[in-house]
């Protein structure tokens, strides 16, 4: 087996790549050989000899930063009955993770995949293009061709499983064709190539959800906690809002995968070369249910998340109806001691008329009437006002408790 080492270097910023082309392929019975290429000619030179010869050959091509020109010309060489509004639709995606099988002179089954760029996943804060690099594939019973910018998760393990012949890439064994050792040679296929390629891809995006589970867990614990201020009440809104995008990030690129696998194991590409192996139908299907446990846990994490709100929201509503009900409850004791003071002000009001009044001073030569008038106000005032404002003092020291 001929092999080369395949050394993908991610660079900084934008996601671009070196021009690197790799061509893996077999011939019935014998071991897959992988050929690494600077330049495209050469990737067409390799092509036109496998395809001269008299027996048919497995053939993956993987083009990485090629222009449209190049990847055109490629497309044409290993499928010469697509028309040109499909090849330009393979090289001008307008959406990815999705597949369209094209009956035209035989199958072909076209599509685009979002690849998880082999950089460090960033931040939440970062864009999604930046991290995202488009793999757009045609792919018959025989021949893959797979275009992309820049080296993305998968591809690594893809190239290995395709050196090793493992896994998916164990159509049948023909034991006719081994060697001393007793080493099986394996037959590779286009549609168990692409099943790879999808698989790996789909499993680059689970995410570990223990730190998301347990910040959530955590806001959960503490939303009734909060103090009301303006800087607590600001940071848990922040912290919900981060952690909301990043659930709906990760949502939106694994509800895609999700319907990427449905398409796959549907019923029209199971009577077709995509899915008519029970092996790729098995590993779609368990690649789908992996993505179905992460997509419940992220539903529960949800579901929790949108407690919280509402909890924060009950809470600031309990606190806002506290309030009120205490103000209600001295507008009241207020309104007590008002009409308490009513009869004093209309008494106080009576004897101050610039009038004759009972008992004036020049009627009584003493201050008895006065002090006795005085005497059944204060204790008019004692007894009303008792009450009330009891009721305000045991309040106020409530609301220290």
């Amino acid at each position: 087996m001929q092999l080369s080492n395949v050394d993908f270097t991610p660079v900084k910023g934008l996601v671009q790549g070196m021009q690197r082309c790799t061509i893996a392929r077999q011939f019935k019975g014998e071991a897959t050989i992988i050929q690494n290429f600077r330049l495209p000619d050469e990737v067409l030179l390799s092509l036109r000899k496998v395809l001269s010869t008299q027996e048919q050959a497995c053939v993956w091509v993987d083009m990485q930063g090629c222009t449209d020109e190049q990847n055109r010309n490629v497309l044409r060489l290993l499928f010469p009955d697509l028309q040109q509004s499909q090849i330009e639709g393979v090289l001008s995606p307008e959406k990815y993770d999705a597949v369209e099988l094209q009956p035209v002179k035989g199958e072909y089954l076209i599509g685009s995949l979002a690849c998880a760029c082999e950089r460090q996943r960033c931040a939440v804060e970062m864009e999604d293009e930046e991290n995202t690099v488009i793999c757009s594939f045609v792919c018959n019973d025989r021949f893959l061709v797979t275009m992309h910018a820049a080296p993305f998760l998968g591809l690594k393990e893809l190239l290995h499983h395709v050196k090793v012949g493992g896994g998916l890439l164990i159509q049948e064994t023909t034991s006719e064709f081994c060697d001393s050792e007793g080493t099986d040679i394996f037959t590779m296929k286009g549609s168990a190539v692409l099943c790879a390629l999808v698989c790996f891809t789909c499993e680059t995006y689970l995410p570990n959800l223990t730190g998301l589970i347990s910040e959530v867990d955590c806001i959960d614990e503490m939303v009734l906690l909060v103090a009301p201020g303006k800087r607590d009440q600001t940071d848990l809104l922040r912290r919900v809002s981060v952690l909301r995008r990043r659930m709906s990030t990760e949502n939106a690129r694994l509800y895609l995968k999700e319907k990427l696998l449905q398409e796959l194991m549907g019923p029209t590409m199971r009577t077709t070369f995509v899915s008519r192996d029970s092996e790729l139908v098995k590993a779609y299907r368990e690649v789908f249910m992996e993505l179905s446990q992460v997509l419940e846990r992220m539903e529960v994490a949800r579901d929790t998340l949108n407690h919280v709100n509402l909890n924060f929201v009950n809470a600031v509503f309990m606190r806002m109806s506290q309030a009120s009900a205490g103000f209600d409850y001295r507008m009241m004791v207020i309104s007590q001691i008002s009409t308490i003071c009513l009869p004093l002000n209309l008494l106080a009001s009576f004897y101050g008329m610039n009038c004759k009044v009972p008992w004036s001073a020049d009627d009584y030569d003493n201050l008895n009437c006065f002090w006795a008038i005085m005497g059944i106000m204060l204790a008019w005032t004692i007894i009303c006002m008792f009450q009330p404002v009891r009721l305000l003092f045991c309040s106020r020291e409530a609301d220290f408790e």
